[in-house]
């Protein structure tokens, strides 16, 4: 199965997971798809923007991003759960520099 936010299975498992208050936040990487640059970042869940495409992430770089490409040029993909705060600041900072020794996280 697609990690994305479009797949309403996929969206259905999340939300069991929400609702079974298993973890915490989720880290998330959402992707340019005109010139596939990208950005991780993580949310905590129960806040009102968790769900479907209306919050690919609040970084200067990408918000100017996603005015000059239109919201519909970006996807958003699930990385992982987390059970903690302390959990999910420590792998953002690992997904971040992840994808930036690959050279794609320019809107981190």
């Amino acid at each position: 199965m697609k990690n994305t936010w479009k797949d309403n299975e996929y969206i259905s498992t999340l939300s069991s997971r929400i609702e079974g208050k298993l973890d915490y936040g989720y880290i998330y990487l959402t992707i340019n798809k005109v010139n596939h640059k990208t950005h991780v970042g993580q949310k905590k869940l129960g806040t009102k923007a968790w769900n479907k495409d209306n919050y690919l992430g609040s970084g200067k770089h990408l918000k100017c991003a996603i005015k000059k490409y239109g919201k519909e040029n970006f996807e958003k993909f699930l990385i992982q759960f987390c059970c903690s705060k302390e959990e999910l600041d420590k792998q953002e900072i690992f997904w971040i520099a992840e994808y930036r020794k690959r050279g794609l996280a320019q809107y981190n």
